[in-house]
């Protein structure tokens, strides 16, 4: 299940990310307005996106990083309980069970709104631009591909 999540996410995030080409350097350290402005730069003009289309390309980016934000601030909080329960002589398993179980929430809600905004992206651009998108993301991926 967890593997079926991670490669559905993971498609979807791949039209929004790895098209960016933002790389490691924005990946671990940029600001998030920084990283949402340079994708969708990129995306306008490698795609030739009208103002309309960009427009709605910036709405599906900005949802997409403030949850992504917003499950951010749940890790360092689930880090440092797990780091507490490390520390203390007894684990307390209903409450690591719990925070598992919220992750595994946010997760399937995470999912959700990627394929929701997967939807949308496709919906606003051309059957061209479509291809042209599918063919970078695939160039990108064979690039990296051959990095590692």
């Amino acid at each position: 299940m967890i593997t079926k999540t991670l490669i559905l996410g993971g498609t979807a995030l791949i039209a929004l990310g790895l098209f960016s080409g933002c790389g490691h350097r924005m990946h671990k350290s940029g600001d998030p307005e920084k990283k949402a402005n340079y994708i969708v730069k990129r995306m306008t003009k490698t795609l030739n996106l009208s103002e309309l289309q960009s427009s709605e390309v910036r709405k599906i980016v900005n949802d997409l990083m403030s949850k992504g934000q917003e499950l951010m601030g749940d890790k360092q909080k689930h880090h440092a309980v797990l780091l507490e329960q490390l520390r203390s002589d007894q684990l307390d398993m209903d409450l690591i069970s719990a925070m598992a179980d919220e992750k595994t929430g946010q997760i399937d809600e995470m999912i959700s709104l990627m394929i929701t905004k997967f939807s949308e992206l496709h919906a606003i651009l051309t059957p061209e631009q479509r291809t042209k998108l599918a063919d970078h993301i695939e160039k990108k991926a064979t690039r990296r591909h051959c990095r590692h």
